[in-house]
């Protein structure tokens, strides 16, 4: 019923996304692929974030869970677990909590409710990038060649999180095997070793490698439908298909008819297979 009221689908699956492998499919003549728009690099209006990282000439450690993974959702000796590993980097470290808050928190970790997360990423000072995985932070670590450290909580995460260690720019902590340890170390080791960011480089020009911005691309096939009034020649003839091939009803009944005949064929044979051996044995019982 809403298949006649689409000209054009602009789906947000950028080359963040592509270089995460899960969008090489092949898509429909008006279905256009343009990339992400959220381009927040002024840390204006946050000056004392500015001054934070400036003044961090030893680096910083970006800490963030995304919005799906809570920290007062999160059991307090993985909150304690990862508060001490942080506590122990030689960084100032940013850090992404529900409280501004926490006893014990370790001197040169900064907690906040919400950070400009593209705006952080962007500064030089940045080292790492400990995430959960998403594909929005994902991205946008990508699009600012920003190592990372990933822990993988739910969705898509885990996948992601193996395809960006596959390419060489992060490495990933599950949370079975998250301690004090392990969590500290491997931020050391993605900041102090720099494959890791000449890969997250890599992959950074590989993803601004376009010949338009997102925003342009959208004007561009915006006025495209406008100046071709309603551009229906984009439209596939697949919106149109009947619903009984739509659910493919007519090849199920032909599967349906094929097993009925090989039922019937199979049932024939084996009567007159049986017939056949029955007869044998009367004949034979006939005789003596």
């Amino acid at each position: 019923m809403f298949s006649n009221l689409i000209i054009l689908l602009l789906v947000n699956i950028s080359s963040g996304a592509r270089i995460l492998s899960f969008a090489n499919i092949p898509s429909v003549s008006h279905q256009k692929v343009f990339q992400a728009l959220n381009k927040q690099l002024s840390l204006g209006g946050h000056e004392d974030l500015q001054t934070i990282l400036d003044k961090a000439k030893d680096g910083v450690v970006y800490f963030s869970l995304g919005t799906n993974v809570r920290f007062d959702h999160v059991q307090g000796d993985i909150k304690k677990t990862i508060l001490q590993a942080l506590g122990e980097l030689p960084y100032t470290v940013l850090c992404k909590w529900e409280s501004e808050d926490f006893p014990g928190k370790p001197n040169n970790v900064v907690l906040r409710k919400w950070f400009p997360q593209q705006s952080i990423l962007a500064h030089p000072n940045v080292k790492v990038f400990v995430t959960q995985g998403g594909l929005q932070s994902s991205e946008e670590a990508i699009s600012n060649g920003i190592p990372l450290v990933v822990i993988p909580f739910l969705g898509d995460q885990p996948m992601n999180a193996r395809i960006l260690t596959t390419r060489g720019m992060a490495e990933t902590i599950f949370p079975k095997d998250l301690d004090k340890d392990i969590l500290r170390d491997t931020i050391l080791k993605v900041a102090k070793d720099d494959k890791y960011r000449l890969k997250a480089q890599q992959l950074r020009e590989i993803f601004l490698d376009q010949p338009q911005s997102g925003v342009d691309k959208i004007v561009w096939w915006c006025e495209y439908v406008i100046r071709h009034k309603g551009a229906e020649h984009l439209r596939s003839p697949a919106a149109d298909i009947p619903l009984y091939e739509y659910f493919m009803l007519d090849v199920i009944a032909v599967i349906l008819v094929a097993l009925y005949v090989i039922y019937k064929v199979i049932s024939l044979f084996l009567r007159t297979l049986i017939g056949l051996l029955r007869g044998k044995k009367s004949v034979k019982e006939k005789k003596n």
